[in-house]
């Protein structure tokens, strides 16, 4: 590379050394790094199939668009966020919009399969298939998970026999929500005030949970997963019209949303004696047989205090159709289907509103008309929704800037969680300024200290300097440097040795700073622990919740998988002896139980981080390759697996997988019985595991009492006898702090600080667990958006009872699932991740459910 020329100026042959050309060798420099170390890196780049994506489509045109979210008439794509599963429809042509016959003969035994290609919150492609059969439908629903908020899809069409009909890629047909945004869902004629309801909350406007507007049923998706965009739903049966496109099918849906965790408020009004006819329908939200009469508000003195309000409704007129119908039943509460029902307020002796708690959701009913014009011309309109919905009050304090992002890499308790996921012990992270270092290194190596060694030894005489001198030296020179130093980088991404302390010091690292390399241990461990390096390692969170009446159950498991090798894996959720009444073998999607008349699920996606930060969802670094889907190292989602995940050598993966189902009676866990005098519990708790539970903790309403450790079947007395705490005061970590005033020392409890970069799952979940009841974002500074279905807070305050408990680690049990991972190669190899000497993170969380019943007093 070193470039020589004759100087006249100079003495005659000697050779002089020519900066300009010297700067081709960063050039050559770069590209010679990427060259040597670029089969490492990109193992999984695109292949060459991925180039004919947007290559000319077939002369028989199926697939015609493509609508992302549930949108309304008027949208061709509707409301999705990144990192949530979603409904995406695909319109077919018809026969006459088509050329040929894209339609299949009736009675065919071999149907189309539809496969989708989308990005998933690691930018890796993943692939859900649907199959078609009885004919090519003009419109399919798949539900898909989007990584960020550039996915585009690919979409594929294959017959019956495996050949490829059709390839056609689309791009991203509308802006998506902010992730951690809420979603407000109003079916009916107008909103219902629930833009106004909003403005009671004390967020940002860009973080306002959305109001979104649809006036049919048929407009929701027929698959309850791909309603996890919703947070509430809001019924208005006043217009007929709208009232007649629920069908069974679509309540059944909306049901089974509901008792996974979300609001449903069903307002009846005027049309009170067809809601209540149907009871197939809304039979199962109201009380069963009961008898409707008609009535007449006779005052509003109720709305408005339930309002806190001091601006009267305005009855529009004294004649009876101004005034508000409410439906009177022969009976209100307790609902059947509903654990607790509470009610809100009434007039006098007429009920106007009830919530109830539905497994891990609640139901809330009101009984009148919200889009009655009197209603809809009171000023504080807003407020009374805010108050049915559970909004808290909202505050007149100014929000406070989070500066923990740009720090830590997160402003949301999920990114923090996902981060003490990513730490594993005896591996360490490679910082990103040794890199830069060693590069610059390397640029320095082959450019200035090779053009200063040239020009000090040029025309010495000695045999150094002709050497030198030599025009193949260069060359020679600048090849062997760039496998020097491509052999320091492999080196160093080998196994190290480390210390304990210098591990100590590497657990504190941003994990999303750069890839792992592994590291010994010092201890008698050593060997073991380094044998079980070189293979597989996976730190998880399982967390169960079970609500005792109805016995549902929802696994839920967090977890990082880091890999040594490059290599293709099938990971799938496995299954466990209490759902094996339910589940054989494979769990398919929307299974349902012929006993309980419920849907059961088992999905498996991606694990996103989010925010704008560097990983996240919504970062702009999504952009690059963004139309790259490289076909042949996508993954396969299937009903609670992943078939053949590409994963390069010392990266990480994350996932969260979760399974809904419903326990037979003979397989619930009797967790106690409780009663209530005001908001106070009594009654009986005991561990309903064969395996010990720590950390026991029992909350109701504003109250939470330390049962310690429990065994297997231990019982304990809930009573006067046992101290209480304040269930904030319980969960924020506390010190007590002397005061010396005039010669006495006065103590004082003091809240300590969330600790935002602390890597202790437990630490982490528990603030997930109980974030409102802690004081949310005042006391952590950090969101709870992208996983604010594990707050309990709100289940609390509807009079439900929770049990929690941490399974002893090493014990295990059945109601814990865990991840089964595979190595793809010659034969499916099953990795062992039971590796008992405890170097990879693992907990395991117990949440119980219990109505509480109300003593009268």
């Amino acid at each position: 590379m070193f470039l020589w020329k004759k100087n006249n100026c100079q003495q005659k042959n000697v050779p002089s050394v020519s900066f300009m050309p010297f700067l081709s060798v960063f050039l050559y420099g770069i590209l010679g790094v990427f060259f040597v170390n670029g089969s490492s890196v990109f193992v999984f780049s695109a292949s060459p199939e991925t180039s004919s994506l947007c290559a000319e489509e077939s002369s028989e045109v199926f697939i015609k668009e493509v609508r992302w979210g549930i949108h309304s008439d008027a949208d061709t794509g509707g409301v999705w966020k990144p990192g949530r599963w979603m409904p995406i429809y695909v319109f077919f042509r018809t026969e006459a919009e088509g050329q040929g016959d894209v339609q299949e003969k009736k009675g065919e035994e071999k149907g189309k399969i539809l496969r989708c290609f989308i990005k998933d919150c690691d930018g890796v492609t993943a692939i859900y298939e649907k199959k078609l059969f009885g004919g090519l439908p003009q419109c399919v629903e798949m539900c898909v998970q989007a990584g960020n908020i550039y996915s585009g899809v690919m979409l594929e069409l294959y017959d019956g026999e495996g050949n490829l009909l059709q390839q056609k890629s689309f791009p991203r047909m509308n802006d998506p929500l902010n992730e951690a945004r809420g979603v407000i869902l109003v079916v009916g004629k107008s909103t219902a005030g629930a833009e106004l309801a909003v403005e009671h909350l004390n967020l940002p406007g860009r973080l306002r949970p959305l109001v979104y507007h649809i006036t049919s049923a048929e407009r929701l998706p027929s698959d309850p997963g791909a309603l996890e965009i919703v947070d509430t739903v809001i019924i208005l049966t006043e217009d007929d019209t709208i009232l007649n496109t629920w069908t069974q099918e679509k309540v059944d849906i909306l049901e089974e949303w509901m008792r996974r965790g979300g609001t449903l408020l069903l307002s009846v009004g005027k049309n009170g004696k067809k809601v209540v006819s149907r009871e197939d329908l809304w039979g199962r939200f109201l009380p069963q047989g009961a008898e409707v009469e008609m009535l007449t508000m006779p005052q509003t003195t109720a709305l408005e205090h339930f309002a806190h309000s001091t601006v009267p409704v305005p009855l529009l007129g004294v004649t009876e159709e101004y005034r508000i119908i409410v439906p009177r039943m022969a009976r209100q509460i307790p609902l059947p289907r509903m654990d607790v029902s509470r009610m809100l307020f009434s007039q006098y002796d007429l009920p106007l509103a009830f919530r109830s708690t539905c497994d891990f959701g609640r139901f809330v009913c009101v009984l009148f008309d919200l889009e009655h014009d009197a209603v809809k011309k009171w000023g504080d309109r807003g407020k009374l929704l805010a108050n049915l919905l559970g909004f808290p009050e909202k505050s007149t304090a100014k929000e406070k800037p989070v500066s923990s992002g740009k720090l830590y890499g997160y402003d949301d308790l999920a990114g923090q969680f996902r981060s003490a996921l990513d730490q594993f012990s005896g591996l360490r992270t490679c910082s990103f300024a040794w890199l830069i270092l060693l590069f610059a290194g390397y640029l320095v190596v082959i450019g200035p200290l090779g053009y200063y060694f040239a020009r000090k030894y040029q025309g010495n005489g000695t045999r150094i300097g002709a050497v030198l001198s030599s025009a193949g030296f260069s060359w020679v020179f600048f090849i062997s440097m760039v496998f020097v130093f491509s052999a320091l980088c492999y080196f160093l991404s080998q196994d190290m040795p480390a210390s304990e302390s210098s591990f100590s010091e590497s657990r504190s690292e941003n994990a999303f700073s750069g890839t792992y390399v592994s590291a010994e241990f010092s201890d008698a461990h050593a060997s073991e622990r380094n044998k079980i390096a070189g293979s597989v390692r996976m730190n998880r969170v399982t967390l169960v919740d079970i609500c005792q009446n109805t016995g549902r159950i929802r696994q839920t498991l967090w977890g990082n998988i880091w890999n040594s090798r490059t290599g293709h894996f099938t990971l799938r959720f496995a299954g466990n002896d209490i759902l094996s009444k339910h589940v054989q073998g494979e769990l398919p999607v929307n299974k349902i139980s012929s006993e309980h008349g419920r849907k059961e699920e088992c999905r498996m996606g991606c694990f996103g981080l989010p925010g704008a930060f560097l990983g996240g969802m919504t970062s702009r670094t999504h952009m690059m390759g963004k139309e790259s889907f490289g076909l042949n190292d996508a993954y396969l989602v299937s009903s609670g697996q992943w078939k053949r995940l590409p994963m390069i050598a010392r990266s990480t993966k994350s996932i969260s997988a979760q399974r809904m189902a419903v326990l037979p009676s003979e397989e619930k866990p009797y967790f106690g019985f409780l009663h209530a005098r005001g908001d106070i519990p009594y009654g009986e708790i005991q561990n309903p595991l064969d395996v010990s539970l720590e950390n026991c903790m029992l909350a109701y309403g504003g109250w939470a009492y330390d049962l310690g450790t429990l065994a297997p079947g231990e019982k304990i007395q809930i009573n006067d006898h046992i101290r209480r705490y304040d269930l904030p005061s319980m969960l924020v970590e506390s010190e007590m702090v002397g005061e010396k005033m005039q010669d006495i020392m006065n103590y004082r409890r003091v809240t300590r600080p969330y600790d935002r970069s602390s890597r202790d799952l437990s630490y982490i979940l528990r603030a997930m667990m109980f974030h409102a009841s802690t004081g949310g974002n005042t006391y952590t500074g950090l969101r709870h958006d992208y996983c604010s279905w594990t707050d309990c807070s709100s289940i609390l305050r509807d009079g439900t009872a929770v049990f929690c408990g941490t399974v002893l680690e090493g014990e295990e049990n059945a109601f814990f699932s865990d991840i089964h991972i595979y190595r793809e190669g010659e034969q499916k190899t099953k990795m062992p991740l039971d590796f008992k000497v405890g170097q990879d993170k693992r907990l395991c969380v117990l949440r119980g459910y219990l109505p509480v019943k109300q003593e009268q007093e």
